[in-house]
């Protein structure tokens, strides 16, 4: 007769075996489940960048927008002009002279 640590050994080393045929028989729905679940996961992941790239794209529409109809407000040549080129007319010529009649700052607008 077999001894009862054997017959232990023999009975455990069976089910480790039949856990391991089960396991490589059902390997292929496991892989097919994993690469299933992946597969949603990147197509989910696609849908949201798509998402946010619309939104940035509609948000940088409605902007362009808005600024046209501020512009077209204003309307045109109605922009306001600086005070400083208010102030001189055009292609002036600034010259700073020194004391003792020289040159100092020649500023010449084209």
């Amino acid at each position: 007769m077999a001894d009862p640590i054997q017959l232990q050994h023999l009975q455990t080393g069976s089910l480790s075996a039949e856990r391991q045929y089960q396991s490589q028989r059902n390997l292929p729905e496991l892989q097919k489940r994993l690469f299933e679940a992946e597969v949603l996961k990147q197509f989910e992941l696609t849908q949201h960048t798509v998402e946010e790239s619309e939104k940035t794209e509609r948000n940088r529409i409605d902007g362009r927008r808005r600024e046209q109809q501020a512009g077209n407000e204003h309307g045109p040549g109605r922009q306001k002009k600086d005070k400083e080129s208010e102030q001189q007319p055009p292609f002036q010529q600034k010259i700073v002279k020194g004391e003792d009649g020289t040159i100092k700052h020649l500023d010449v607008k084209i």
